[in-house]
Protein backbone atom coordinates (compact mmCIF):
# COMPACT_ATOMS: atom_id res chain seq x y z
CA UNK A 1 0.00 0.00 0.00
CA UNK A 2 2.86 2.46 0.52
CA UNK A 3 4.58 1.68 -2.64
CA UNK A 4 1.38 2.80 -4.07
CA UNK A 5 1.29 6.02 -2.15
CA UNK A 6 5.04 6.54 -2.96
CA UNK A 7 4.70 5.94 -6.48
CA UNK A 8 1.95 8.52 -6.62
CA UNK A 9 4.26 11.25 -4.92
CA UNK A 10 7.37 10.48 -7.35
CA UNK A 11 4.72 10.97 -10.51
CA UNK A 12 3.50 14.41 -8.55
CA UNK A 13 6.81 15.31 -8.24
CA UNK A 14 7.82 15.08 -12.14
CA UNK A 15 5.54 17.78 -12.55
CA UNK A 16 7.10 21.43 -13.03
CA UNK A 17 6.67 23.34 -9.94
CA UNK A 18 6.08 26.65 -11.74
CA UNK A 19 3.61 26.82 -14.66
CA UNK A 20 4.47 30.01 -16.55
CA UNK A 21 6.70 31.75 -14.04
CA UNK A 22 3.66 31.02 -11.03
CA UNK A 23 3.87 28.23 -8.59
CA UNK A 24 1.48 25.09 -9.89
CA UNK A 25 -0.70 24.96 -6.92
CA UNK A 26 -2.03 21.97 -8.47
CA UNK A 27 1.06 19.86 -7.83
CA UNK A 28 0.92 21.03 -4.52
CA UNK A 29 -2.70 20.76 -3.69
CA UNK A 30 -1.71 16.90 -5.11
CA UNK A 31 1.29 16.44 -2.80
CA UNK A 32 -0.70 17.09 -0.12
CA UNK A 33 -3.45 14.73 -0.61
CA UNK A 34 -1.63 12.10 -0.60
CA UNK A 35 0.08 12.71 2.25
CA UNK A 36 -3.51 13.56 4.17
CA UNK A 37 -3.90 9.95 3.07
CA UNK A 38 -1.33 8.52 4.35
CA UNK A 39 -1.47 10.43 7.87
CA UNK A 40 -5.03 8.62 7.65
CA UNK A 41 -3.72 5.41 8.04
CA UNK A 42 -1.40 6.32 10.58
CA UNK A 43 -4.57 7.34 12.38
CA UNK A 44 -5.73 3.63 13.82
CA UNK A 45 -3.21 0.54 14.76
CA UNK A 46 -3.31 -2.37 12.86
CA UNK A 47 -4.17 -5.08 14.94
CA UNK A 48 -1.64 -7.48 13.37
CA UNK A 49 -1.02 -10.82 15.02
CA UNK A 50 2.29 -13.22 14.04
CA UNK A 51 1.45 -16.38 12.42
CA UNK A 52 4.00 -18.85 13.53
CA UNK A 53 3.62 -21.31 10.54
CA UNK A 54 3.96 -18.77 8.24
CA UNK A 55 7.01 -17.13 10.31
CA UNK A 56 8.53 -20.48 9.93
CA UNK A 57 7.78 -21.17 6.44
CA UNK A 58 9.01 -17.82 5.01
CA UNK A 59 12.25 -18.57 7.25
CA UNK A 60 13.11 -22.01 5.84
CA UNK A 61 12.69 -21.47 2.16
CA UNK A 62 15.32 -22.66 -0.07
CA UNK A 63 17.63 -20.53 -1.44
CA UNK A 64 18.33 -20.71 -5.40
CA UNK A 65 20.87 -19.44 -7.56
CA UNK A 66 20.16 -16.89 -9.49
CA UNK A 67 20.41 -19.09 -12.91
CA UNK A 68 17.78 -21.06 -11.67
CA UNK A 69 15.16 -18.66 -10.79
CA UNK A 70 16.19 -17.19 -14.22
CA UNK A 71 15.28 -20.25 -15.94
CA UNK A 72 12.21 -20.67 -13.83
CA UNK A 73 10.97 -16.77 -14.64
CA UNK A 74 11.69 -18.11 -18.47
CA UNK A 75 9.47 -20.86 -17.98
CA UNK A 76 6.49 -19.30 -16.54
CA UNK A 77 6.74 -16.22 -18.75
CA UNK A 78 9.00 -16.95 -21.98
CA UNK A 79 10.20 -13.96 -23.95
CA UNK A 80 9.68 -13.41 -27.17
CA UNK A 81 13.06 -15.17 -28.49
CA UNK A 82 13.77 -18.39 -28.17
CA UNK A 83 15.55 -19.59 -25.00
CA UNK A 84 16.42 -22.81 -24.10
CA UNK A 85 15.71 -23.93 -20.68
CA UNK A 86 17.35 -27.53 -19.63
CA UNK A 87 14.64 -29.67 -17.09
CA UNK A 88 17.02 -29.94 -14.47
CA UNK A 89 17.67 -25.99 -13.52
CA UNK A 90 13.92 -26.27 -13.37
CA UNK A 91 13.66 -28.74 -10.72
CA UNK A 92 13.79 -27.52 -7.30
CA UNK A 93 14.32 -29.48 -4.43
CA UNK A 94 13.89 -29.28 -0.53
CA UNK A 95 14.72 -31.16 2.39
CA UNK A 96 11.84 -30.45 5.10
CA UNK A 97 13.77 -28.47 7.50
CA UNK A 98 12.90 -30.22 11.24
CA UNK A 99 16.09 -30.46 13.29
CA UNK A 100 14.31 -28.92 16.73
CA UNK A 101 11.33 -29.58 18.19
CA UNK A 102 10.32 -26.00 18.17
CA UNK A 103 12.75 -22.52 17.40
CA UNK A 104 13.02 -19.45 19.39
CA UNK A 105 9.31 -18.44 18.51
CA UNK A 106 7.79 -21.31 19.88
CA UNK A 107 6.50 -23.07 16.38
CA UNK A 108 6.42 -26.80 16.84
CA UNK A 109 8.66 -27.70 13.76
CA UNK A 110 7.27 -31.43 13.76
CA UNK A 111 4.14 -29.83 12.69
CA UNK A 112 5.58 -28.11 10.37
CA UNK A 113 6.87 -30.90 8.04
CA UNK A 114 5.52 -29.89 4.53
CA UNK A 115 8.59 -29.15 2.49
CA UNK A 116 8.71 -25.86 0.65
CA UNK A 117 8.14 -27.54 -3.11
CA UNK A 118 5.40 -29.39 -1.57
CA UNK A 119 4.16 -25.79 -0.27
CA UNK A 120 4.82 -24.02 -3.07
CA UNK A 121 5.56 -26.53 -6.48
CA UNK A 122 7.75 -23.61 -8.40
CA UNK A 123 7.91 -26.08 -11.43
CA UNK A 124 3.76 -26.25 -11.62
CA UNK A 125 0.85 -23.20 -12.29
CA UNK A 126 -1.34 -24.97 -10.03
CA UNK A 127 -2.19 -23.03 -6.82
CA UNK A 128 -0.66 -24.48 -3.41
CA UNK A 129 -3.00 -27.48 -1.74
CA UNK A 130 -4.27 -25.42 2.03
CA UNK A 131 -3.77 -29.21 3.93
CA UNK A 132 0.19 -28.94 3.01
CA UNK A 133 -0.12 -25.91 5.38
CA UNK A 134 -0.89 -27.61 8.24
Amino acid sequence: MLGLYLTDLTFVEELPSRVDGLINFAKRRKTAQILMELKEFQKYPFPLQPIPVIQYYLKNLPAYETSVLWDLSLAREPRAASVSITAASTTATAEPATTATTDSSGVDNEACTATASEVLDLTSTEEPAEDNLQ
